[in-house]
């Protein structure tokens, strides 16, 4: 596994966001997943949060 720490990229509105990319090892391709949240990318783990209106919290 290869893994690139802050990279910079940009969204097709312009704005830069700053994000870790993993890549197996081997020759592709490969399927991308992408994840994103609120938080500080370098967390280990996301803070649960309800919404007040929420009726998918147990």
């Amino acid at each position: 596994m290869r893994d690139f720490k802050d990279e910079w990229i940009a969204a097709s509105d312009g704005v830069r966001i700053c994000v870790d990319v993993y890549v197996p090892d081997g020759d592709g391709p490969f399927p991308a997943l992408y994840a994103v949240a609120p938080y500080q990318k370098d967390l280990l783990y996301l803070p649960a949060s309800r919404h007040p209106t929420s009726s998918c919290w147990p």
